[in-house]
């Protein structure tokens, strides 16, 4: 099985992948956005998310880091990430103190001249959320569990992509949408991944005391948690189908993933065609690997078949 402590050459690999990932993003963003928003109101949102991001920037200061270093140290203190989600909470609660107290229109037109006050909170909840996820990877750093970390992120970010082009595509891309769709990301990607890396190890514990049963269902389940999405879309996009009564287009996706997961199993599990031996790890990959096709597919027939 797969050594559980990636290579620093690994988990630095996947943290420059997950970093290039990121670029379409920004490229993207920064393409749509003016367009689809206005040049004023693009403006007033750059304006208000950039505030509350340095509000809560200040907010850490730097205790985000020293939480790293202690965590690093001492991972299986769960003390210590119960502080810390307590400095969470009231960090969360400042950025919405002052977004409340700009909607009082003197303390709104000294900070955000110009600006909306109801942008204030939309702002204040999209920064603390990006500043949480910061947190949520050094974590993750922290106790080993940089790669799937990364891999998730690589994947929140390509979907987001995929998410701003269609609101853009469809022509509902607007402020609203806009936040709710980078709230969507953000939490998702906190929520999997706190109970993929904090989660697993106590349920499997309460039900085995078998050492190599824990650690394997730990392993599968971490990267299913991780990637997660993969199926939530697939199933979303089969129902579409099947309520429009194209049962076929739905088989082909199920049947699609199934194969590629059929494939990838030997292939991942015992390292065939020069691939690293991941053992039960190979075997979750391969899982979620076949979902995102599958979800991929389904898309693709929504889209093509089902343009109402």
């Amino acid at each position: 099985m797969q050594s559980s402590t990636p290579t620093l050459a690994r988990r630095y690999l996947y943290k420059l992948l997950a970093n290039v990932a990121s670029v379409p993003v920004y490229l993207v963003m920064e393409a749509i956005l003016p367009r689809a928003l206005g040049p004023q109101m693009y403006g007033n949102y750059s304006f208000a998310t950039n505030l509350f991001q340095q509000l809560s920037g200040f907010l850490d200061m730097g205790t985000s880091t020293c939480f790293y270093n202690a965590l690093s140290r001492r991972q299986h203190e769960t003390g210590l990430i119960a502080f810390y989600l307590r400095v969470s909470l009231l960090v969360a609660c400042i950025s919405l103190g002052v977004a409340w107290l700009m909607q009082i229109p003197p303390v709104g037109g000294l900070l955000m001249p110009d600006v909306p006050g109801w942008l204030a909170p939309l702002a204040a909840v999209w920064a603390f959320l990006t500043w949480w996820g910061r947190v949520l990877r050094s974590m993750n750093d922290a106790v080993g569990a940089t790669v799937p970390s990364e891999m998730s992120r690589t994947v929140i970010a390509l979907l987001a992509v995929l998410a701003l082009a269609s609101l853009y595509w469809l022509d509902i891309l607007n402020i609203y949408s806009l936040f709710g769709q980078q709230y969507a990301m953000l939490a998702a990607t906190a929520l999997f991944m706190l109970f993929g890396f904090f989660g697993v190890r106590p349920y499997y514990e309460m039900q085995s005391t078998v050492t190599e049963t824990v650690e394997g269902g730990i392993a599968y389940s971490r990267i299913c948690s991780v990637f997660t999405l993969g199926i939530f879309i697939e199933v979303l996009g089969e129902r579409l189908l099947q309520a429009t009564g194209r049962t076929v287009h739905t088989m082909i996706s199920q049947s699609v993933g199934a194969i590629i997961n059929i494939i990838l199993d030997p292939i991942l599990i015992h390292g065939w065609f020069g691939m690293p031996v991941m053992g039960i790890a190979g075997a979750a990959l391969a899982t979620v690997i076949g979902q995102w096709i599958a979800a991929a597919v389904a898309v693709y027939f929504n889209f093509k078949y089902n343009p109402e």
